[in-house]
């Protein structure tokens, strides 16, 4: 079940909610931490890899290294910015 802070009306209601965004958090955390590990083992594969193609997947991925944590971060910002207490 969803528990949106706007419909909670009991402590424990929104105790409930603050919970479940927590763990939101943590998992999408852990996420995003083993998709830039993998990146950037990936990046030094494809440095080290001795093909013809190797050089468009080194740039590939270190742009992907370095535009992922950006739109991440800017997606968070603005999730702060709307949902912003008063």
């Amino acid at each position: 079940m969803f528990f949106h802070p706007l419909m909670c009306y009991t402590v424990n209601c929104k105790k409930q909610y603050m919970r479940k965004m927590i763990m939101f958090k943590r998992i999408f955390s852990l996420i995003t931490a083993a998709a830039l590990i993998g990146m950037y083992v990936l990046t030094l594969i494809f440095g080290l890899m001795q093909k013809p193609e190797t050089t468009t997947l080194l740039m590939a991925s270190v742009a992907a290294t370095i535009l992922v944590p950006v739109t991440i971060y800017a997606y968070q910002r603005i999730y702060d910015l709307i949902n912003k207490k008063s």
